[in-house]
């Protein structure tokens, strides 16, 4: 089952959250990486590096979502706010794509830059809002990534590498835009474990 709610962890120094999570990353590479995700169609013909994979966030309990875990699984990642109107009204289109990739290799990790606590988890609570969630109260994660609109949708691939970032909602095609990507890496993900098992 998946966990309802999680919050990036409180304990974590401001400044000291890139240190922590991304040990011995060189400042170079951080760079190249921020370069990828603001321009995933960048430096065609050359595939972009890989999170890192002891990239780690928090549950709320306490528990370590470890991006190295995930591979082999898409994750999308949904950069949001309570106050942000095209963020709830992207919620029931993220829930219904939730179900539809039930059973798949797949996982949605939202990331709320709410900066009320009290507020985010009445909303959790109240709404269809079932995939994991991260509390990143001061932005870290958004800096990190280089998110500075709301809603902002990363798709990761199953090996770790960015394959699509999208912001805004309320556009038919723009919205249709992010499912397509989402499938489009379920299928290459797949493909790879099936070449894996019979490998």
């Amino acid at each position: 089952m998946r966990p309802r709610s999680t919050v990036l962890d409180r304990a974590l120094p401001r400044r000291a959250l890139p240190r922590l999570a991304l040990p011995r990353l060189a400042l170079p590479c951080l760079a190249l990486l921020a370069l990828v995700l603001l321009a995933p169609g960048a430096g065609a013909g050359q595939q972009p590096e890989p999170l890192p994979a002891d990239l780690t966030v928090h549950t709320i309990e306490g528990e370590a979502v470890r991006f190295g875990d995930l591979r082999g699984k898409v994750v999308l990642l949904d950069f949001w706010a309570t106050w942000c109107g095209p963020c709830r009204d992207a919620a029931p289109h993220l829930a219904r794509l939730d179900r539809r990739m039930e059973g798949e290799p797949f996982e949605m990790i939202g990331i709320s830059v709410d900066t009320d606590r009290q507020a985010l988890e009445r909303y959790l609570q109240t709404e269809e809002v079932t995939w994991t969630q991260v509390w990143d109260s001061d932005r870290g994660l958004a800096r990190w990534f280089g998110v500075e609109a709301f809603p902002t949708y990363l798709v990761i691939d199953h090996e770790g590498r960015p394959a699509g970032k999208m912001s805004g909602w309320g556009d038919l095609r723009r919205n249709l835009q992010l499912d397509r990507t989402v499938q489009r890496a379920v299928r290459k993900a797949r493909k790879a474990a099936k070449a894996d098992s019979s490998g």
